[in-house]
């Protein structure tokens, strides 16, 4: 067996094809709080965070909150206790976690103009943008094409769950983040995907780190 179909198996391994509850992907928390990330990307994005100390973090796709809570302890440690994450869903629940008032909660969908125009305002300073709300191909291109000229140089775009439809998971799934990121890196030269952001092989992201140039 090769190197990649080795990576391959066990990635499969790890994102299914066993029930929902016991995937390991969807069974961990931080600090408490259900968060649905491969520990290697949240490592990976804890040493982007250091390394670019952004001001901005706007996230799309909320879920219960976790990803946006261990965003803002990662901010806090990496000593930008006064920047902000801006995270938005279609989908609101009961009590979401925040930590020193980091976290604004805006309960709308990704795409919709006038939300867009809100988001801008709002956000302030070096901008990071991840990507992590509907999985469909059509949906990721409208938010990567809006929120692509927010992110600033240096920065990164972060297009999450590009391991679907065959990447190598869910193979019925349908065009989906991989191919978006592909399409709009075939009609814009903004950003770089950033492969070394993959060195730890098991990456739920494959091309989702996007660097802007």
């Amino acid at each position: 067996m090769s190197h990649t179909e080795i990576v391959n198996e066990f990635h499969k391994l790890y994102y299914g094809p066993n029930s929902l509850s016991a995937q390991p992907w969807n069974n961990q928390e931080w600090m408490g709080f259900k968060i649905l990330q491969c520990p290697n990307d949240m490592m990976i994005l804890q040493e982007i965070i250091y390394e670019t100390k952004p001001d901005t973090v706007i996230e799309t796709g909320t879920f219960n909150g976790g990803s946006a809570y261990y965003i803002s302890h990662c901010l806090f440690l990496a000593g930008k206790e006064n920047a902000q994450i801006i995270t938005i869903d279609v989908d609101s629940r009961e009590k979401y976690p925040n930590f020193r008032n980091m976290i604004s909660y805006i309960n709308a969908s990704s795409t919709d103009p006038n939300i867009f125009e809100k988001v801008k305002k709002m956000a302030k300073g070096k901008i990071m943008v991840i990507l992590d709300s509907d999985h469909r191909k059509h949906h990721v291109i409208k938010e990567m094409e809006l929120f692509a000229p927010l992110v600033s140089k240096g920065c990164y775009m972060i297009v999450e769950d590009s391991n679907i439809n065959g990447h190598p998971a869910l193979p019925g799934f349908g065009p989906g983040p991989y191919e978006a990121i592909h399409e709009y890196l075939s009609r814009h030269d903004d950003f770089e995907i950033d492969k070394s952001r993959e060195k730890h092989l098991l990456t739920m992201f494959p091309d989702g780190y996007l660097k802007k140039r």
